[in-house]
């Protein structure tokens, strides 16, 4: 704050400084530290003050081009002050009298056109930023928390997603929902707990590809113990065999979910297929051979009894080497076109 800076400056200034007419700005400096101006990039009369205020002066004035001023009269504007008087502050006389309150700031950003990280020291008075360099990029733990916060700023989907991790972790919110000894894996939840379950796995360094070099799936996996991912494969696993023989991976990021197969893959099965001990019935995407939904359903066994004999009369015509009997649920199922 300002007075907290008035001391830096009162340590910081030169004792043996004789003040006298020349030195206006330097001696309006010590008396109101707070209002020491840097000009803005943009010229225009605009300057940041140390105190944080943004202040313009009339274009008009010589003082507009000058780098540093020290403002003795201004109103009280909310964030934009008008200068009424003023002088100028050289930058020798800044940097010799005021050395102690000028501080080194290291800020780490991300540059997101490049996708780089970068690390820039500022020199800054209070809140006035004099001068600034790039830095070497921090390596280690500092390292690891400028990932987490990048993250916590952008969120989760800055992670290195695939669509296997995507139904993976809905499939662990789905057993979250149904049995109460499985982990929360919402996203209010994984964002609260970034620095427990995803720091051990990043890297120590920020280059360009830090981001895509965490191992999300040991991260997300470390959430879990081992009994309760043998539990998860029993209770709701990863791919369901149907009747042809083919592994079919369940679609957990649908609610309920799903089982997208093609028609003829579950020729001969009676009963809608069912996860979570019986408990939960997957929601049926029956596919065409061309992969098309025909008929979407949690009730395959009414399915084939009602809506199955529409369905073969629409598409039989049309794929004429694949299978269409009369009696689906008791035919024998096939994963390609009919045998000649």
């Amino acid at each position: 704050n300002v007075n907290q800076l008035a001391r830096k400056l009162a340590n910081g200034k030169d004792d043996s400084f004789t003040p006298n007419e020349y030195h206006p700005g330097l001696l309006l400096a010590f008396a109101y530290p707070d209002r020491i101006g840097k000009r803005r990039t943009d010229s225009g009369g605009h300057f940041l003050l140390s105190s944080g205020r943004g202040a313009v002066i009339n274009p008009s004035s010589p003082l507009s081009r000058e780098t540093f001023i020290v403002a003795a009269q201004l109103d009280a504007g909310d964030s934009q002050a008008k200068i009424f008087l003023a002088a100028p502050l050289s930058e020798t006389d800044l940097y010799e009298h005021f050395t102690a309150a000028i501080e080194p700031v290291q800020t780490l950003f991300r540059d997101d056109e490049q996708k780089i990280f970068r690390s820039r020291t500022r020199m800054m008075l209070g809140k006035l930023p004099l001068s600034e360099k790039d830095t070497p990029l921090p390596e280690g733990d500092t390292a690891i928390e400028a990932l987490l916060n990048w993250i916590r700023d952008y969120g989760l989907e800055l992670l290195p997603w695939t669509s296997e991790l995507r139904n993976w972790r809905a499939r662990m919110q789905f057993l979250h929902q149904h049995q109460q000894n499985f982990p929360d894996f919402s996203d209010t939840t994984l964002m609260n707990e970034l620095a427990v379950w995803l720091k051990p796995f990043c890297p120590l360094k920020l280059n360009k590809n830090a981001i895509e070099k965490i191992d999300l799936q040991s991260a997300l996996k470390s959430r879990l113990s081992r009994a309760q991912l043998q539990q998860a494969e029993k209770l709701a696993p990863e791919y369901f065999v149907v009747p042809s023989g083919s592994r079919i991976r369940i679609d957990y990021t649908a609610s309920p979910p799903v089982l997208a197969v093609k028609l003829q893959e579950m020729f001969g099965c009676r009963r809608t297929p069912q996860i979570m001990n019986a408990e939960v019935n997957l929601l049926i995407h029956l596919l065409s051979p061309a992969m098309r939904p025909v008929q979407i359903t949690a009730d395959l066994e009414g399915f084939w009894k009602n809506s199955y004999q529409y369905v073969r009369a629409d598409l039989r015509g049309r794929y004429p080497k694949h299978d269409w009997p009369e009696d689906p649920a008791n035919a024998i199922p096939r994963r390609g076109v009919k045998k000649s």
